[in-house]
């Protein structure tokens, strides 16, 4: 038998349940507002995010520019995937009454709690009605290999 105090059991975790979006299966269908590319802000870790928006919205998303604002009611939502395409979560961004709200959905389709203030903040540097909007083509020109100038006017 050993003198050693014994360890005190660890606590018992109870994760409270999570409310589940409703319309978790209609935005997972949704479509696709651009092509899926790597995440550079919510992971960096080959997460592809899929950015979907609400069929209402499609268009406005779409014609994003500094000078356009997206429609009252819009929703967007930007699914998070693995490389093997296995659902990691999502972040849905909705606009009411002028005002965008944000939420963190899990990969169940469930609301996590929390404070999302950190998300509108980000958001609110974007250059487009708070969203970051499609990404244009890359450039065309000398500048395609990476020099600003090109290499016969140098």
């Amino acid at each position: 038998m050993s003198d050693a105090v014994p360890e005190k059991a660890a606590p018992n975790v109870v994760e409270t349940p999570r409310t589940p979006w409703a319309d978790f299966a209609t935005a997972r269908a949704w479509p696709e507002a651009t092509p899926a590319t790597a995440a550079l802000g919510h992971r960096r870790d080959g997460t592809l995010i899929h950015v979907r928006v609400e069929p209402s919205a499609l268009t406005a998303y779409r014609e994003l520019s500094a000078d356009t604002v997206m429609p009252d009611g819009a929703r967007v939502v930007a699914w998070h995937e693995a490389p093997t395409g296995a659902l990691l979560g999502g972040y849905l961004l909705e606009k009411r009454a002028g005002v965008w709200s944000a939420q963190e959905l899990d990969a169940r389709g469930a609301l996590v709690a929390g404070d999302h203030a950190s998300c509108v903040r980000c958001h609110d540097m974007a250059p487009t009605d708070h969203l970051f909007g499609p990404r244009s083509t890359a450039p065309s020109g000398p500048a395609l290999g990476g020099e600003s100038l090109d290499p016969q006017r140098r």
